[in-house]
């Protein structure tokens, strides 16, 4: 299908599938309604009054059951993160079964799924931040909507590019996030006299141990050294090392210039 010629016809139609609809101030993402989110209704009387009072209005759907879930995925930001976040997630097939594409006014893409009580979520892709999902206590701008250029995007109307039939998928929102931001490896330490060849790792503890037990003479030199094994095996937190030369002897002065020298030499961060 194709959306309604006028934003009413199009609010009156969603509200048939039984989603909840907003009229949006003119050119804004803004809600009229003075109670915002709340006042989304599906009584056609109630949206029909809202446009006789504002008949410029756009169309706004709040988002999670009875309403649909939507995917959100900026293309206009960073288009190359967000295709490449794009192409994972339908290669994933966690896209599959979406009943609605939607394409924004800055060319981004809004993927229409089966409305569940999930939560919103931003960036799903914490590093590239691209892709967005509206669920429960959210909403989205909907077709023909027009909206006016400002910070995030130039001036466009949304447009419809499929619409076919729901299919009851859900969008399975913990799993995006694991497809997009997978955790980070853990980061060990190389102790003392180890190699950086995957044998003899050791604990953080075991290397403030070694600092706490230096004797006076070699404290500045050793605390340099465990600091800078610290920093190549991964570490990113320098303070049990600081701390533990203090227990051996050194001032907390002398100690944290030594951690900022291995930093320096190491290649931390500055």
């Amino acid at each position: 299908m194709t959306a309604p010629a006028t934003t009413l016809d199009a609010a009156l139609r969603y509200a048939e599938y039984g989603w909840r609809i907003l009229p949006l101030r003119p050119g804004l993402k803004v809600p009229l309604p003075s109670n915002g989110l709340n006042g989304a209704a599906t009584d056609p009387g109630l949206i029909r009054a809202w446009w006789r009072q504002w008949p410029d209005a756009g169309v706004g759907i709040a988002t999670g059951a009875p309403g649909p879930d939507v995917v959100d995925i900026d293309l206009y930001k960073n288009p190359e993160a967000g295709r490449a976040a794009l192409d994972k997630l339908i290669g994933a097939g966690l896209l599959s079964g979406a009943f609605a594409q939607i394409r924004t006014r800055a060319g981004g893409l809004h993927f229409y799924m089966a409305g569940t009580r999930q939560g919103n979520t931003v960036a799903l892709d914490n590093q590239t931040r691209t892709v967005d999902f509206r669920g429960a206590g959210g909403y989205v701008v909907a077709p023909p909507t027009w909206v006016a250029a400002d910070d995030k995007g130039p001036a466009g109307q949304y447009q419809v590019v499929e619409f076919r039939p729901e299919t009851g998928a859900t969008f399975d929102v913990a799993a995006a996030r694991v497809l997009l931001s997978p955790p980070k490896p853990e980061r060990k330490v190389i102790p003392p006299g180890a190699s950086a060849t995957g044998r003899g790792w050791f604990r953080m503890d075991r290397m403030t141990g070694y600092v706490a037990a230096l004797p006076e003479g070699i404290r500045n030199a050793q605390l340099f050294w465990a600091c800078c094994r610290a920093i190549e095996g991964g570490a990113a937190d320098l303070t049990p090392l600081v701390d533990a030369a203090v227990t051996a002897g050194l001032t907390e002065a002398e100690a944290h210039r030594t951690a900022q020298s291995a930093w320096r030499t190491a290649g931390g961060p500055a």
